[in-house]
């Protein structure tokens, strides 16, 4: 009895160490995800935010690097991007995963208003992922054109 009672927890640790390290499959997929994220625009000047902004987003090759969803309110603007996830699980352990297709990616933000001049950031996919779960503001200068 109480060598079964070594054994047992001694294969289930060697289970758990095999399974840990992958020597017993590891599953792979790769998935469509999404990531948003939040802006603010604010008068360069006085500092005031700035309601009703457009952006565009675009990145070599394509003019519509993201897609626009509402926002929060009228002071704020959310963007969403798809992104490929390759992920590697084993039985009991996520092994991790991998967002693929962001290296030398840049994209371009133009913020759009009509009574301000537009201004175009360039981010990083890397840069962008980075921005996640927080609210971006950026700064407008007030258009001399009548």
């Amino acid at each position: 009895m109480k060598k079964i009672l070594i054994v047992i927890p001694l294969i289930l640790g060697v289970l758990v160490f095999a399974d840990y390290h992958g020597w017993l499959g590891v599953k792979k997929s790769s998935e469509l995800d999404y990531f948003s994220l939040t802006f603010m625009a604010e008068d360069e000047d006085t500092g005031q935010r700035i309601t009703d902004f457009f952006i565009n987003c675009t990145r070599r090759g394509s003019r519509e690097a993201c897609s626009i969803e509402s926002g929060l309110n009228q002071q704020t603007r959310k963007i969403k991007f798809g992104v490929i996830k390759n992920t590697e699980r084993s039985w009991l352990f996520d092994r991790g995963e991998q967002i693929i297709g962001i290296d030398d990616v840049d994209v371009y933000l133009m913020f759009i208003h009509p009574d301000y001049e537009r201004r175009t950031y360039t981010y990083s996919m890397k840069e962008l992922l980075a921005m996640q779960g927080r609210i971006t503001t950026v700064k407008l200068r007030k258009s001399t054109h009548e």
